[in-house]
């Protein structure tokens, strides 16, 4: 089980599904990043989009399947 300081992290101690998925480039939030210096700014926007679409074929593909999650 993957755990760690991303966001889903949290929901994985609980027992509920979490996703995480690693994407390359750059990743230039030290500084502001989940902190009180955490600015719109710091966000790179082809990488939002990517993000936005990689959990909305995910979201889409689990709203599809024939089971539920275990």
């Amino acid at each position: 089980m993957r755990s760690g300081g991303s966001d889903h992290a949290s929901f994985l101690k609980r027992g509920v599904p979490g996703f995480f998925w690693e994407e390359v480039g750059r990743a230039e939030y030290a500084f502001g990043w989940h902190t009180q210096h955490d600015r719109f700014e710091l966000a790179i926007p082809v990488y939002l989009r990517q993000s936005a679409t990689c959990a909305a074929v995910t979201a889409y593909r689990l709203a599809c399947a024939p089971t539920l999650l275990p």
